[in-house]
């Protein structure tokens, strides 16, 4: 398989598609870098902690990796591989397509990109904000790592509107566990300060997922459920009435692998 190549966007393209991307968290940035390594066509993702992401967030993923002369491009502003012209707005098939992630995490941390191609040379780029302070040749397997320090260091009104550390980590915590549902055939560890908060083994056992985050009771109680007509293909699992939840922080609306949050369909599934 051939890899994509990464380019920046006609000013043009980048208008239509601005989104203004912020940072507003831990979270936040695991978000974005999970979800360039989904695109990335990993089967593997590993994101460890530490300080529940406030001091370092890493993601290592076993997908396709980016070449010496691609990782700097990547960070430029709306330098994107997963789109060229206006027409691909309309046939997107991949989580991002802005690229305006990795500028934005990048402007506001200490950035290490490591990535290799070959699954023996790698090659890294390590950033203090907008400034390169170190590349260089390192032994790395195929895919890329992507190291997230002291975020919001210079930025310290942000820094100081953070939560503690617990809140961070739910944050990030319920993100993997709803990327997960959505992606069940990927494998997912989620680490905090050595210690192992969440994993899946990427079997595709949606069920066996099911349980193993949100417990046995609610594996032994779901009802699928499944139709389809001329516009639309929905499937799922709920549960009998044995199984209560006080909110619907519990419904998971997947559209295309991709979690989404849509009021009518929340409305129409509680309804």
């Amino acid at each position: 398989m051939s890899l994509p190549t990464i380019n920046e966007l006609s000013k043009e393209i980048a208008n239509l598609i601005s989104a203004g991307e912020v940072v507003e968290r831990p979270a936040s940035v695991v978000k974005e870098l999970v979800e360039n390594a989904i695109d990335a066509a990993a089967s593997i993702i590993k994101v460890e902690l530490i300080n529940s992401g406030i001091k370092k967030i890493s993601v290592l993923d076993n997908g396709f990796g980016m070449t010496k002369d691609q990782i700097p491009v990547a960070i430029k502003p709306h330098a994107t591989s997963k789109i060229k012209t206006s027409e691909d707005l309309f046939n997107i098939a991949t989580l991002g397509f802005r690229g305006e992630a990795l500028p934005s995490i990048q402007s506001v941390s200490k950035m290490k990109i490591t990535s290799s191609t070959d699954g023996v040379n790698g090659y890294f780029y390590q950033y203090k904000s907008n400034d390169l302070i170190a590349e260089g040749v390192t032994p790395m397997p195929i895919g890329t790592k992507v190291e997230v320090e002291n975020l919001f260091f210079n930025t310290p009104a942000r820094l100081k509107h953070l939560s503690t550390e617990s809140v961070e980590l739910s944050h990030i915590t319920t993100l993997i566990n709803r990327i997960a549902l959505a992606n069940p055939n990927i494998s997912f560890t989620l680490i905090n300060n050595n210690k192992t908060v969440y994993q899946t083994d990427g079997t595709n056992d949606l069920i066996s997922l099911m349980g193993q985050t949100y417990g046995i009771d609610v594996a032994r109680n779901l009802i699928k459920f499944e139709n389809k007509n001329d516009l639309y293909h929905i499937k799922g699992y709920t549960t009998t009435n044995n199984v209560f939840r006080s909110n619907k922080n519990y419904i998971n609306i997947v559209i295309n692998n991709r979690i989404i949050r849509n009021l009518n369909i929340l409305f129409a599934v509680t309804d």
